[in-house]
């Protein structure tokens, strides 16, 4: 198969003298053989390799049932074909190496975010955590440690003492409202703390949480279309640079556009995250309904606790 000229080869094939998967091989290896006459110099062997591997897989086979001799040489449209494809292949890959170093940066940001979220919390704590065990048949009933948790107090409280009770009641309305996110670890705290049993806390954060994975659904797909969007930017961007003497052309024009709406889309997607409508998080509402309280006190107790002067310097929780 050495000695077999390109030009040859559609006429090798109509005489049977060559198979069809020979001929498409044919022409790999003639390729294969004389990269820099088909203008492949500027790939290095590994990538001529993937590349011309794929062209023998996707391109190969339809250009030797697609040539017609009444219009080119064989070689002239082999060489064609391939300059095309080549372009088509290149952009392909800066659009990939683009999409991957955003996802490796999402993935960063998206790293330093939980992380900081584990070793971050809403108060401090001992290094201890003893868990706190109910003393009573009625401390295991939902129900009824709620409305004893939340209950008005008949007689004045000292500041210390009202001080207090604002801090655990506010410290329990903030572990319900990250009830997405907190863990084990963080309900025995809130637990040991607040002295209700980890067993009704945790109980009452998973029927929170059934409520919000249409939430955390539409977060979801909010975040894959402003990577989405980011991605585009990315890849319009750079073909922007590398197309500027066509300035003014349509293709250009078109470009331009589609970045200018991609940036547009980008901003629009992460004013919307920025905001808190697409937070993962129980409304007032929805804790009040699940623990049996009224709204109000939900809302009170989250002002009264936002006044609160935290200083945790001497506490240990």
């Amino acid at each position: 198969m050495t000695d077999i000229k390109l030009d040859e080869i559609p006429q090798l094939l109509k005489s049977k003298k060559l198979s069809f998967e020979k001929a498409c091989l044919a022409v790999y290896e003639i390729i294969y053989r004389e990269p820099f006459t088909f203008d492949l110099a500027d790939f290095d062997e590994d990538e001529r390799s993937d590349f011309l591997l794929f062209f023998l897989q996707k391109k190969i086979p339809a250009l030797v049932q697609k040539f017609n001799s009444d219009i080119t040489t064989f070689g002239c449209y082999v060489y064609t074909v391939l300059k095309m494809t080549k372009l088509d292949y290149k952009q392909k890959i800066i659009k990939n190496n683009n999409n991957h170093k955003t996802y490796i940066q999402e993935s960063i940001l998206d790293y330093d975010e939980i992380l900081r979220r584990s070793q971050e919390s809403v108060y401090p704590v001992s290094e201890t955590n003893p868990e706190y065990i109910p003393q009573t048949e009625e401390e295991k009933i939902p129900q009824l440690v709620y409305k004893k948790f939340f209950k008005s107090e008949h007689h004045r409280l000292c500041v210390a003492e009202s001080k207090e009770r604002k801090l655990k009641r506010g410290i329990l309305i903030l572990a319900l409202k990250s009830a997405w996110y907190i863990n084990d670890d963080q309900i025995k705290k809130v637990s040991n703390y607040c002295k209700i049993s980890s067993e009704i806390i945790s109980s009452t954060i998973c029927e929170l949480k059934a409520g919000l994975i249409n939430k955390a659904i539409l977060r979801e797909e909010i975040q894959n279309n402003r990577a989405k969007a980011y991605c585009l930017i990315n890849n319009y961007e750079m073909q922007l640079k590398n197309s500027g003497s066509y300035e003014g052309l349509p293709k250009f024009t078109r470009l331009e556009k589609r970045l200018e709406f991609q940036k547009k889309n980008f901003i629009q997607k992460n004013r919307l995250l920025r905001s808190g409508r697409c937070k993962i998080a129980p409304t007032n509402t929805e804790i009040a309904k699940v623990i049996g309280v009224p709204n109000s006190i939900i809302a009170n107790v989250l002002s009264r606790f936002r006044k609160l002067d935290l200083n945790f310097n001497d506490r240990k929780i």
